[in-house]
């Protein structure tokens, strides 16, 4: 047990600390970017609501300490759940494809379907909703907007994703395609408009395009669900192609950006938990 500790704690401080470095770059490269005024640093000297939440929910998120209440929130059974599919189906096909790179890429593609069929469910089901709903409160974009997560986010995540990692198993030199993936995800979050052209429509996910999908403009309304990989956006006929300006972003809420960060987190737990025993009710009548 004393092992197992350690072994997460050393996995959240490397985490951490990638996970710093990758915010550090791509602060620099919004600064040069898009200047001073609309950057993510000058946000920092007077922070709005919105912005506040963003920076607590950054730093509980790379600590482990979301993990850890989420976990604990959900009774463990997302813990529980992760580790009865590693101990029986845990086989590790891509030990058998050729070469680090095409294992992690395969990797990363198969993970992709699952984070689109999570993200987009968590648009369309009431109580995923209510777990995914504090990520697109946030009123303006920022670096650290990619971190602004619930409570039960980890827990969900694991039950959707801890099947393909067991079957697949985890590379080597996956934490570094890992650390630029997160990096990544805070680049699409940023006041960067940047549109990556043919190659965001089809490989990598342009800021621009993540931001159609924070928009409140009708036409946006579920668009571009895609994390990273904009190939299931196409397949599945959710992604946005034209070059719209994206005005405004957030949501038609009345609580989120309002009341103390604890007790958003408790009033989106216990919303989350309300519509799910009453969809179970709605299903035995």
């Amino acid at each position: 047990m004393l092992l197992f500790v350690k072994d997460r704690v050393g996995l959240i401080l490397l985490s951490a600390a990638s996970g710093l470095a990758g915010l550090a770059v791509v602060l620099v490269v919004e600064l040069i970017a898009v200047g001073w005024d609309r950057s993510t640093l000058n946000k920092f000297l007077c922070p709005s609501a919105s912005f506040r939440r963003d920076i607590i929910s950054y730093f509980v998120d790379i600590t482990g300490v979301l993990a850890v209440v989420g976990n604990v929130a959900a009774l463990g059974t997302a813990f529980y759940y992760g580790h009865l599919v590693r101990q029986y189906l845990g086989l590790n096909l891509l030990r058998s494809v050729p070469g680090i790179i095409a294992q992690n890429l395969l990797l990363i593609f198969v993970i992709g379907f699952f984070d689109y069929w999570m993200h987009r469910l968590m648009h369309k089901v009431p109580w995923m909703w209510e777990i995914h709903k504090y990520h697109p409160s946030a009123t303006e974009m920022s670096v650290v907007t990619a971190r602004r997560d619930s409570i039960l986010v980890v827990p969900l995540a694991t039950f959707f994703k801890a099947i393909p990692f067991a079957v697949l198993g985890i590379p080597r030199a996956y934490p570094v395609f890992a650390a630029v993936i997160s990096a990544h995800a805070m680049l699409i979050h940023s006041e960067l408009d940047w549109d990556f052209g043919w190659f965001g429509r089809w490989f990598v996910i342009s800021p621009h395009d993540h931001h159609v999908h924070h928009s409140m403009d009708e036409k946006h309304l579920d668009k571009n669900y895609a994390f990273l990989l904009p190939i299931w956006d196409q397949l599945f006929g959710t992604f946005y192609a034209e070059r719209d300006e994206v005005v405004r972003i957030g949501l038609d809420d009345g609580y989120y950006n309002k009341h103390p960060y604890p007790a958003e987190m408790l009033w989106g737990l216990r919303s989350s938990v309300q519509r799910l025993f009453r969809s179970a009710s709605n299903r035995g009548e």
